[in-house]
C-alpha cells in the first residue's frame, strides 16, 4: 500500500515538473521569437 502512495506522489511531482518545463519553454519560445523578429527588423532597416 505505501508503494502505491509513493508512486502516486512521484507521478504528481513528475506532472508538475513537466508542466513547469512546458510553460518555461513556451515563455522562452515567445521571447526568442520576439527577439528574432526585432533582429530581422533591424537588418531590414539597415538594408
Amino acid at each position: 500500500m505505501p508503494k502505491i502512495h509513493y508512486f502516486l506522489k512521484f507521478g504528481i511531482t513528475c506532472l508538475q515538473i513537466i508542466e513547469c518545463v512546458f510553460s518555461f519553454f513556451k515563455n522562452i519560445k515567445e521571447f526568442s521569437y520576439k527577439k528574432i523578429i526585432a533582429k530581422l527588423d533591424l537588418k531590414m532597416k539597415i538594408k
